[in-house]
C-alpha cells in the first residue's frame, strides 16, 4: 500500500498552497509492520479477518497493485518519508538512520512542521526510535516495553527453554518450542504462539490508546498523527483469543509450487534459503511449525485489525472525523512458505 500513501502526499503537497489554513485537513498516518496482502478487502488468504481495515477501504480508496519500494524496513519507510528511491538514497539496509544518510532532505513530518502542522508520532514510523530527523515531531512516544522478559527471548538460537511467571501462570518461551536459526535481538525472535495477557499489556495496544487520547483533544493547527503498528513483525505473539480464531490444524497454508526458485538470480535464491531477515521454512517445515506460523500470523493481524477500529471508532466519535484524512500503508510483505522462505 506503499503507493497509496506516496500519491496522497504528492496530492498534500500540491494542495498547502491554495488551501486556506483553517480548512487544510488533518491527517492519520497508519504505519503497520510486515503486513502482507493477508487482509480481507485484497483477498489474500481466505480465512482472514479483518473487518475494521475492510470497513476502512469500503469508504475510501484501495490500490490493489501498490508496490514498496524496497522489501526491507529500513529502506521503504526512508523511502516514504523522504520521496525517494532506494537507489537515490543509497540506503538498501536496516542500519541506515535517515539523519545521518539524508541530512539535507526534509522528511515529511518535517515539512508539515514547515508547512503549520502539530505534528505527533508513536510507535515504530521510521526504522528505529533514534532514526528520524530532531526536529520531525512536536509529541512523540515509543511506546510501552513488551511485556515479556528479555531473558525469555535473548537466550541464544532460543534455547534454553525459559519460563515466565505471571502470577499464577507459568507462561513458557520459546512458544513454538524450536529452536531458531541465528541469534536474535530483543523483538526479533522467530517464534510465534499465544500470550494469555490482557491486550493492554502489548506496546502496539499502548501506542494506540497514546494516540486515541491524541484524537480527543482540540488543536489551534491542522494536525498529522502518525500511529506506528508493530506487529506482524515477529515475534507472532497475540492475545490468547485471537489465536483460538485460527486453530492451525484448520489453517490454510500457502501454495507450495514445485521449483518454485527456479525464477529467482542466484543471489535472490540465496537470500531466500538462509536465515537473514528470519529463520529459514526448511526448519519450520522439520519441526512441524508450518501451520503454527500461519495460524500465530492470521492472529497477529487480526490483532491488529482490532486495534486500528478502536482507533477509527475513537476518531469517528471525534470532532475532527469531517476533517481528517485517513492513510493505512505496510512498509512491506511477509512471506510465509512461499519461495521457500
Amino acid at each position: 500500500m506503499l503507493r497509496f500513501t506516496l500519491l496522497l502526499t504528492g496530492w498534500s503537497v500540491v494542495c498547502f498552497n491554495t488551501i486556506a489554513a483553517d480548512q487544510r485537513p488533518n491527517i492519520l498516518f497508519i504505519a503497520i509492520d510486515d503486513l502482507n496482502d493477508w487482509v480481507g478487502c485484497l483477498q489474500g488468504h481466505p480465512q482472514i479477518k479483518t473487518p475494521n481495515i475492510d470497513a476502512l477501504a469500503s469508504r475510501g480508496v484501495l490500490f490493489t497493485e501498490a508496490h514498496c519500494a524496497a522489501p526491507v524496513c529500513g529502506p521503504s519507510r526512508v523511502a516514504i518519508m523522504s520521496g525517494r528511491r532506494p537507489w537515490t538514497t543509497g540506503v538498501y539496509s536496516n542500519n541506515a538512520r535517515y539523519p545521518q544518510r539524508l541530512p539535507d532532505v526534509e522528511s515529511m513530518p518535517e515539512f508539515l512542521v514547515r508547512h503549520g502542522y502539530h505534528v505527533m508520532g508513536a510507535g515504530k514510523l521510521f526504522h528505529g526510535d533514534t532514526s528520524f530527523p530532531k526536529g520531525a515531531f512536536h509529541e512523540y512516544a515509543k511506546g510501552q516495553p513488551q511485556p515479556w522478559p528479555k531473558e525469555a527471548i535473548l537466550s541464544s538460537r532460543q534455547k534454553p527453554v525459559y519460563e515466565w511467571r505471571v502470577g499464577e501462570k507459568v507462561i513458557t518461551f520459546p512458544r513454538n518450542g524450536m529452536p531458531a536459526d541465528r541469534t536474535w535481538k530483543d523483538s526479533h525472535t522467530f517464534d510465534w504462539g499465544p500470550l494469555d495477557l490482557p491486550d493492554k499489556a502489548f506496546r502496539d495496544s499502548g501506542v494506540v490508546d497514546w494516540s486515541r487520547e491524541r484524537l480527543r483533544k482540540e488543536y489551534e493547527q491542522p494536525f498529522f498523527l502518525g500511529v506506528g503498528i508493530h506487529l506482524p513483525h515477529q515475534p507472532l505473539y497475540a492475545p490468547k483469543r485471537f489465536h483460538d480464531m485460527y486453530p492451525p490444524a484448520k489453517t490454510q497454508l500457502p501454495p507450495e509450487l514445485k521449483d518454485d526458485l527456479n525464477d529467482l538470480s542466484p543471489a535472490g535464491r540465496d537470500y531466500a534459503l538462509i536465515p537473514t531477515t528470519s529463520g529459514t521454512h526448511a526448519t519450520v517445515v522439520r519441526y512441524r511449525q508450518w501451520q503454527n506460523a500461519v495460524s500465530s500470523y492470521l492472529a497477529t493481524v487480526t490483532f491488529v485489525d482490532h486495534l486500528i477500529g478502536n482507533l477509527l471508532k475513537e476518531l469517528d466519535q471525534s470532532n475532527h472525523a469531517q476533517n481528517t484524512w485517513i492513510v493505512l500503508w505496510s512498509d512491506h510483505g511477509w512471506h510465509l512458505g512461499e519461495k521457500e522462505h
